[in-house]
């Protein structure tokens, strides 16, 4: 029994945010992720931004 794989939509972005811009982004990237019911959503923060992203992601569907 074949299992049918789910896309994963990942976006990782290096060293290219603040932490004000990346909570604004991750903020976006939250609000915008009902349409996309059919894909799994991952976003890739640099290491510093982690702990601050955690919490604006955290009960969503987007995986951090």
């Amino acid at each position: 029994m074949a299992t049918e794989r789910r896309p994963l939509i990942a976006g990782n972005w290096k060293m290219n945010k603040l932490s004000t811009d990346g909570v604004a982004l991750a903020q976006n990237v939250v609000a915008g992720v009902g349409a996309l019911g059919h894909a799994d959503l991952l976003i890739c923060p640099p290491a510093t931004l982690l702990s601050t992203l955690a919490a604006v992601v955290t009960s969503t569907p987007v995986a951090l």
